[in-house]
């Protein structure tokens, strides 16, 4: 592919600059990384760039890559993509672009260095805390098969890493007030940005509960906008307490009696009919046993409802299960990314002892 002489002097520019950062690390005694001197990455949340030609995109590869990135979540009440994804041709490749947070590169041609089909991992490449993937390769075949072993496992990674960009944001800005009282009375330890505040916080042996919720409006002021976390723990007496029915018969028992509604006769339970139904998923949480349980919720006896996700694992110290679960309620607006970033809690579980 002929390559422009904007982009080779963009190219030029850019080699030199990182000489020259590599010399003042140098030169400082290597006190410093050249990470800490590139930009923060850019771009929203869940958002995806991937570069390659158009022909590239526009065949098998394009499609399957399609099909991986934009692939509908399950359990939110209106369809919703997996990721927000933009595709641009190689010469696309601008500086602003390549700061981006989430970037996959497909590069198909027949340069010597391309003899051998690979995954080629560049994080910071261009930013702090970006991740970059490179497959390179002669043959479009050869490129397709390397991406169905490997994108899979490239996108979970991008949401993991989703998760602690979100997870880092929120520790600038702590509600240390609500971490303390959760410590003192649910032993676990949570990152908890400023914006949530602690509703309720009670319970005894039997079980104990805790509510945090931010309130306002979405973009433009012009929709309500409800995010929210529970947390309650409960005694450990076996193994069945981790399937899918004891967990939403605890779920609703527990909002029952400690989330009503507006009106007498009303709490929050899980949404359960034809296809929307929770789906459970056992994980590895921190080298401990857990599963995840995504689902909807709604209001018995009125209209609210939206998507909860929730993580259950054992506190083997004080032999409790402990539930934390993420829930939003935001009607007329898209609600992934409202919902992902309470997910960001919910996996900075730790448990005081």
């Amino acid at each position: 592919m002929r390559i422009s002489q904007e982009k080779n002097n963009g190219i030029s520019q850019w080699t030199v600059l990182m000489l020259v950062i590599t010399l003042l690390v140098q030169s400082c005694g290597g006190e410093y990384e050249i990470e800490d001197i590139l930009p923060e990455c850019a771009g929203m949340p869940n958002e995806l760039y991937v570069f390659c030609d158009n022909e590239i995109w526009d065949d098998t590869i394009g499609v399957y890559m399609r099909q991986q990135i934009e692939c509908r979540l399950n359990n939110l009440p209106q369809p919703e993509e997996r990721f927000t994804l933009f595709q641009f041709q190689q010469e696309g490749m601008n500086k602003a672009r390549l700061t981006h947070r989430n970037i996959i590169v497909v590069e198909i041609n027949n340069r010597n260095e391309n003899q051998k089909t690979r995954l080629v991992r560049k994080p910071n490449r261009r930013a702090k805390g970006q991740l970059r993937f490179e497959f390179k390769g002669q043959k479009t075949k050869s490129v397709l098969t390397l991406l169905q072993a490997e994108l899979p496992g490239l996108l979970e990674e991008i949401s993991k890493k989703e998760l602690e960009r979100t997870q880092l944001k929120f520790e600038k800005r702590l509600n240390k007030t609500a971490q303390q009282q959760l410590s003192d009375s649910l032993s676990v330890r949570l990152t908890i940005p400023m914006k949530l505040n602690l509703i309720s916080n009670n319970g005894d042996q039997s079980g104990s509960f805790a509510w945090l919720e931010a309130k306002g409006l979405g973009p433009q002021g012009k929709r309500v906008l409800h995010q929210g976390v529970f947390v309650y723990s409960y005694p450990y007496v076996s193994d069945s307490a981790f399937s899918e029915n004891y967990l939403i018969r605890r779920r609703d028992k527990v909002l029952k009696q400690n989330v009503p509604g507006g009106a007498p006769n009303q709490y929050l339970k899980t949404l359960l009919l034809p296809g929307k139904t929770p789906e459970l998923r056992e994980i590895n949480f921190n080298g401990k046993y857990a599963v995840e349980l995504r689902g909807q919720y709604t209001m018995h006896n009125g209209f609210m409802g939206g998507p909860f996700m929730s993580l259950t694992t054992l506190n083997e110290s004080e032999n409790r299960l402990v539930t934390v679960e993420a829930y939003c309620y935001a009607p007329l607006l898209k609600k992934r990314d409202y919902i992902k970033e309470m997910e960001a809690v919910v996996y900075s579980l730790k448990f005081k002892r």
